[in-house]
């Protein structure tokens, strides 16, 4: 269940395999918003075989650098991707363009969205999965208004608010950040190449600058927002702190297409896995924005997971080998998440703290880039 860029992906994923799926989704239309916009380049490989990878590519913006800065001064440029790999470029494509795409290759699977169903029961045994749905425009316990479903797998692609995981009362352990972020995507005549993603690192705060698939449009995310979180921040005053952190001259933001604040999380499931049901993508883990490492994070699990439950239920494979797949699931969303709110913490640091972060950066960076690189490419997975 779960009709976002992860769900439609393990369902297509499913059916290529040769098994039936069924998608349910809360909302009652496809999101509108780019939200969830970095694939990085293992991401590509892992989805080229099901044909996913150049339909995107097509219409994406490839990234092939990074360009780091750090207290106004330069710490280096340096390449994305694996020389070897068919795709050494992160792309671009906003999240409504990607599930448009895997959308209409499901449509091609014979597989449309059942919109504006929620669950709200969840009762695994040991053969499969009763659920109870409902409207999701009525109100919790309304009158006749729970459908009982059965199938013999249900897989949790419900989000960082997962109904299904609380539903079967799995902790979500964690932390929640004190800091409020914010990101948008504008367009704005900014002075930076479009194949390079620009990272500026200053005590009062940073910047990230990542070039969109729209001419002219770059997303720009804020580290130690002063405004609120949970608001949508004003265009005006979002050019205006990005200007003063990026050292450059303020300039206007022509049009705005979407822009949010928010608090980022630490949180992984406690368990992937409960008899025949699955947590994947955000509904197993959640991490900060920084280096666009969920959505990436969420196709691994999908890879993961279908392949080996493909042959769970050919019968060629037994259970146990998903509760092999669960663990190590769990231990890179592990890691991911750790190194994503490392980066945070780094990135939020001010006053002396930072002084010293810069000074660090320039002077080993250059020896330590493949690691950084490599974790921005998805690639330490």
């Amino acid at each position: 269940m779960g009709a976002g860029p992860i769900g439609l992906t393990t369902a297509l994923l499913l059916r290529r395999h040769g098994v039936d799926v069924s998608i349910i989704d809360r909302s009652t239309e496809p999101v509108s918003q780019s939200r969830a916009t970095d694939l990085h380049p293992a991401t590509l490989e892992r989805l080229d075989a099901y044909g996913v990878t150049s339909r995107l590519v097509d219409i994406g913006q490839t990234i092939e650098r990074i360009n780091v800065v750090c207290g106004g001064r330069s710490v280096g440029t340096y390449r994305l991707g694996r020389r070897a790999s068919p795709y050494p470029f992160a792309l671009t494509v906003p999240q409504c363009t990607t599930e448009g795409v895997l959308q209409m290759l499901l449509a091609d699977e014979g597989v449309a969205i059942e919109r504006g169903v929620e669950c709200v029961d969840v009762q695994p045994d040991a053969n499969g999965v009763t659920i109870g749905t409902a409207d999701a425009s009525l109100p919790n316990g309304a009158p006749g208004s729970v459908t009982r479903r059965r199938t013999d797998w249900l897989i949790a692609c419900d989000g960082a608010a997962s109904s299904v995981r609380s539903g079967l009362g799995i902790e979500f352990d964690g932390s929640t950040s004190t800091e409020s972020f914010a990101v948008t995507d504008m367009l704005a005549d900014l002075p930076f190449d479009r194949s390079e993603m620009h990272l500026h690192l200053r005590g009062r705060g940073g910047v990230h600058v990542l070039p969109m698939p729209v001419d002219g449009y770059v997303r720009l995310f804020l580290d130690r927002w002063p405004g609120p979180p949970g608001t949508s921040p004003d265009p005006a005053a979002l050019a205006d702190v990005a200007a003063e952190r990026l050292g450059i001259e303020p300039f206007v933001a022509e049009h705005t297409r979407w822009s949010s604040s928010f608090v980022v999380h630490r949180r992984v499931a406690r368990r992937f896995r409960i008899g025949h049901v699955l947590l994947v993508g955000d509904a197993a883990h959640a991490c900060t924005p920084i280096g666009g490492q969920g959505l990436n994070l969420g196709v691994a699990d999908a890879v993961a997971w279908v392949g080996v439950l493909a042959s769970v239920m050919s019968g060629h494979t037994g259970c146990a080998a998903l509760d092999e797949v669960a663990e190590v699931r769990r231990r890179a969303a592990i890691r991911t998440t750790w190194a994503s709110w490392a980066a945070m913490r780094v990135n939020c640091l001010d006053g002396r703290a930072a002084t010293a972060r810069d000074v660090l950066a320039r002077h080993t960076f250059g020896v330590s880039r493949r690691p950084v690189t490599a974790w921005l490419a998805g690639a330490l997975d």
